[in-house]
């Protein structure tokens, strides 16, 4: 499956790097948003109680999609270079 430009043994650490990021501030978000809502709750039900509660959902969906995004594309090319580097051994050997 190739969804990329480029080597991506030499370039998609870049990508990686970018979930785990995603991953990070997401943790973060969800972390604070929950404390806030326990600790300090606005009114229930006004527009910033809403406003704090999707957020925090938000920032959890931003997490497990970092989190699953970054090991997701690890394992699916890491298969990828290691191929590719058997073949560059193969055609060296030939």
């Amino acid at each position: 499956m190739k969804l990329h430009r480029g080597d991506i043994c030499k370039t998609g650490y870049k990508t990686w790097t970018l979930f785990a990021l995603l991953g990070i501030i997401g943790f973060l978000g969800t972390l604070i948003g929950r404390m806030w809502l326990h600790g300090f709750p606005p009114p229930e039900h006004s527009p910033q109680w809403v406003a704090l509660y999707f957020a925090t959902i938000v920032f959890t969906i931003l997490f497990m999609k970092g989190v699953v995004g970054h090991f997701v594309y690890i394992y699916i090319h890491k298969e990828e270079c290691l191929n590719n580097d058997q073949q560059k051994l193969e055609e060296n050997n030939s």
